[in-house]
């Protein structure tokens, strides 16, 4: 980049220096709906299992077909006990990752994670902690209590495929079945579902659509349930 330095000195008032640079037009951004549709990068493979210990229904809907995106299998638990039980009754082989929610009722994750690194079976098995709580202590606890990896909620699918990628290397010679594609445009009725609409007042579509792996059905089903 060239410009210009100009000096002026005045006897009993100092010197004035003035710079004169050439005007950069700022680098275009990316207008937020394509960002929101663009394809997402490094999926893990497709045929692990995952364990998902999640207490909300909306968030189990939304990270379910997340996962399934790439040909996941996800077996989905409601609380920290069942979580433990599930583990300990499947075997060690059963689960690729367990993604663990932190806040849930009965036993949280935090217990949960515990309750399975006493069991010298599943010491190995990858657990990858889920919580709004994203505060450098938490992340310390998590570490501490035997988990492998953390991921910030609202779940961002960039971030949770990366983690998955990390820690979720299939454990058995023979990959769990992909399930079944669901019904694009239908609900669990059959119904066919209106078309998104362009916009709605108060609500970002694009962060939405991110939110769910770009999967319109999955986001009118949120929606619908909003």
């Amino acid at each position: 980049m060239h410009g210009e330095i100009r000096v002026e000195s005045t006897p009993g008032r100092g010197s004035v220096f003035e710079v004169r640079l050439p005007y950069v037009a700022p680098a275009p951004q990316p207008d937020a709906a394509r960002v929101a549709h663009s394809p997402l990068k490094d999926k893990p493979p497709a045929g692990i299992t995952i364990l998902l210990a999640e207490d909300d229904e909306l968030n189990q809907m939304m990270l379910e077909a997340t996962l399934a995106d790439y040909g996941a299998h996800v077996v989905i638990v409601g609380d920290g006990t069942d979580a433990v039980e599930r583990v300990a009754t499947d075997g060690a082989e059963a689960y690729d990752i367990v993604l663990m929610d932190l806040q849930m009722p009965v036993m949280d994750g935090h217990q949960a994670t515990v309750e399975i690194r006493r069991d010298p079976r599943l010491a190995t098995l990858p657990i990858v902690a889920m919580t709004a709580h994203a505060m450098p202590e938490e992340r310390e606890r998590c570490f501490a209590e035997g988990m492998n990896g953390h991921v910030s909620k609202p779940v961002d699918p960039e971030a949770l495929y990366q983690a998955v990628q990390q820690w979720g290397i299939p454990r058995r010679a023979d990959p769990a079945p992909q399930p079944p594609a669901s019904a694009s445009g239908r609900d669990d009725q059959g119904q066919a579902y209106d078309a998104l609409p362009a916009e709605i007042a108060g609500i970002d579509l694009a962060l939405g659509l991110k939110r769910t792996a770009n999967n319109r059905t999955v986001y009118l089903r949120v929606l619908r349930m909003f």
